[in-house]
């Protein structure tokens, strides 16, 4: 048989502790018909590559013109740890550890196959990339010791064809799904079974080789699994070194191609600036981290690093989920624009279904842990999205399709009207003027840019988008003259009320989108309560300044906020007083009235992704008993207040993936209501009391 030699071209292939790369090109030649598998093959169909820090698949940025909870993520990767696809066991003490609870023994091919049939129900709820390991991961989830061995290379670093084999079942269906594959190479504690360095060598040189000789284009390499973890045996696998590995995969081409390449650190830690430089991206643990924000700042640090340019930054390793949460480590790293990857192992007295790292493993999306990946995923990724006439097909009763504004396209930015966003002119006429504008010529969208616009009380009018872009803040004044008294009414109450910031009257089709922030400046208007406080935080509260009313019980952060607040219940038509249960029932027991032109209509009405706090009423949506208020869908919200949700003659409500906290009475009451859907509300978020 003739031998099919694959002429590898490496720069700076010298290696050693002393040694540095140089740029002399030199050719390690590798006997292709020795590698595991056929001759060289045509070029797969998922090509993976970076530009600048995103992602690409295919020559097109993955998640692309998306963004998710205001943030931009087009270029992201999410992903999950699933290492052991190829998982074996040859020590014989220890294989039987890993039996599946049918059969009672371990099969390597079924793990396989297992892992091959679940991948296309991963990439249709969105998930883009996972982490493979040629010596996986701890079966245990975390362990002291690994006896097992558990290694796709022989002790002289050659590739094992039993591994190679499994691998390819997964790289080609990978290939067919358009999937990316992070390939680890080495795992601490399973490097020792390669004899020397020159081992070491050989199965970078011979994985590469592979890889590019079989045409995958859809893999990118991860040299070793936290190179900083104490116990790798071989120098060349640690911080101090590995970047010449790095390089040399990165010098390592074949037909012009080469594989993008970088390895991986413990959990809270940022690379090197070695490391960093030498990476085409940058890998990152999120492991014992265990607020959020540190999240961020590491993924600031990194960015602050000596010697980063531009390039993806991907966790690929993070045990914290949280995903019911408003902010958690998916969160965290997706506004730091930075990709996440799931680490799922199964926890003491868990079942077979749980975790994608512990042998054997269930590879479907067998948990409720698993669910919740996959849920978030979906909603960010290109798997499957929320149509909004979901949430009106297939109920026990019918109800109307929700209907999303209905926005003309046509733009009108604030600074064409003389806004200035210098965070000290004051913006309120400016902005009132360009929603004039636009409105007058049919609606649209009006622009606020980059920047820090302060402004008094917005009226939106009907067919009018409130956009605002990334980096652009909407400050509302302090001033409480720039917001007139007005009789509104509240929770179905005739009152008086500062306008507020942002208000509409007879309007439809409104909506306010963008990535950028609004700040209602509460710190001026909001009392806080003594009862919420600790005695310490009380102290700090009365040290900072603003004043206390008569009761004792209520902290103002001015008198001037504490005198209005009085004034306005001096003015209030009910007295003052926010209606109580009783009064929300009386109102929704009295004698419906003829319908005519001035009855107030609201349907159609999309509310998501809210936080609060610190509330009077989490939610009170209440119509009249002659016009319902209808349509309306609340989602990805929490919510913490003196009283619950409430409806009050409502029809078609849907409440979706909202957790409601109240102090006192129900999380959620109906009253006087019909067609009420309740989906992905966690049991339990019910009062205190």
């Amino acid at each position: 048989m003739k031998s099919h030699v694959l002429a590898l071209l490496l720069c700076g292939a010298t290696l050693g502790a002393q040694s540095a790369p140089t740029d002399t090109p030199v050719v390690i030649r590798v006997d292709a018909a020795a590698l595991p598998g056929a001759a060289p093959a045509p070029p797969g169909a998922t090509v993976v590559s970076i530009a600048g820090d995103a992602f690409h698949i295919n020559g097109q940025p993955t998640l692309k013109g998306r963004t998710w909870r205001g943030h931009r993520v087009e270029g992201l990767l999410p992903n999950s740890r699933m290492v052991q696809g190829v998982f074996d066991d040859l020590n014989p003490d220890t294989r039987s550890r890993w039996a599946y609870p049918d059969t009672k023994t371990w099969d390597a091919a079924r793990n396989t196959r297992e892992f091959v049939a679940a991948m296309p129900a991963w990439r249709q709820r969105g998930l883009l990339a996972f982490t493979l390991n040629l010596q996986g991961g701890s079966p245990e989830g975390y362990s002291k010791g690994q006896p097992w061995h558990n290694s796709a290379f022989d002790v002289d670093g050659s590739l094992r064809p039993d591994y190679a084999a499994r691998l390819t079942q997964i790289l080609d269906e990978a290939d067919r799904l358009g999937m990316a594959i992070i390939l680890g190479l080495f795992y601490f504690g399973q490097d020792e079974r390669l004899r020397d360095e020159a081992a070491i060598v050989r199965a970078v040189d011979e994985t590469a080789a592979w890889i590019l000789s079989r045409g995958y284009r859809n893999v990118v390499i991860e040299i070793d699994n936290e190179c900083d973890i104490a116990s790798y045996n071989h120098e060349i696998l640690k911080p101090a070194r590995v970047a010449e590995l790095i390089r040399r995969v990165a010098r390592t081409t074949v037909a012009g191609r080469r594989l993008l390449v970088s390895t991986s650190f413990r959990g809270n830690r940022v690379p090197t600036a070695e490391v960093i430089l030498a990476s085409d991206f940058v890998l990152l643990h999120g492991n014992g981290v265990t607020d959020p924000n540190r999240i961020v700042e590491m993924v600031n640090d990194t960015r602050k690093t000596p010697g980063y340019t531009p390039k993806p930054i991907v966790f690929n390793e993070d045990d914290h989920y949280d995903f019911e949460k408003p902010l958690n480590n998916f969160v965290a790293a997706t506004s730091a624009y930075a990709s996440w990857g799931f680490f799922d192992f199964r926890r003491t007295d868990e079942a077979f279904d749980q975790g994608y790292q512990s042998v054997p493993v269930n590879w479907g999306i067998s948990s409720v842990r698993k669910q919740a990946f996959f849920d978030i995923v979906a909603s960010l990724s290109n798997g499957p999205v929320l149509d909004p006439r979901s949430l009106t097909t297939d109920l026990p009763f019918p109800m109307a399709a929700v209907a999303l504004p209905r926005i003309p396209d046509r733009t009108c930015r604030v600074t064409d009207h003389g806004a200035r966003g210098d965070a000290t002119t004051l913006n309120t006429t400016a902005i009132a003027a360009a929603i004039d504008a636009c409105s007058k010529a049919g609606g649209g969208q009006v622009v606020v840019p980059r920047g820090v616009f302060l402004t008094g009380p917005i009226e939106l009018k009907s067919r009018i988008d409130l956009h605002l872009e990334r980096g652009a803040l909407l400050l509302f004044s302090t001033r409480f003259e720039d917001y007139p008294l007005v009789r509104t009414s509240y929770e179905g109450g005739a009152t008086v009320k500062a306008t507020s910031p942002i208000w509409a009257k007879d309007a439809e089709d409104i909506a306010i989108t963008g990535e950028g922030v609004i700040d209602g400046s509460g710190q001026a208007w909001r009392p806080v309560k003594k009862f919420k406080m600790t005695e310490n935080q009380w102290k700090a509260l009365l040290a900072s300044g603003g004043v206390v009313d008569a009761s004792g019980a209520n902290w103002w952060p001015s008198r001037e906020a504490m005198n209005g607040a009085e004034t306005v219940k001096a003015l209030d038509a009910r007295g003052g007083e926010a209606p109580t249960e009783a009064a929300e029932g009386a109102a929704a027991a009295r004698p419906a009235m003829p319908v005519n032109e001035g009855t107030p209509q609201f349907r159609d009405i999309t509310i998501s992704r809210i936080l609060c706090r610190g509330a009077g009423r989490a939610v009170m949506l209440e119509g009249l008993p002659e016009m319902a208020i209808r349509g309306i869908v609340l989602e990805d919200s929490r919510m913490s207040a003196t009283r619950g949700l409430a409806t009050v003659d409502a029809e078609n409500i849907t409440l979706r993936r909202v957790a409601i906290t109240a102090e006192t009475g129900p999380a959620i009451s109906v009253r006087s209501s019909r067609n009420v859907t309740v989906d992905g509300v966690p049991y339990g978020a019910a009062s205190r009391k």
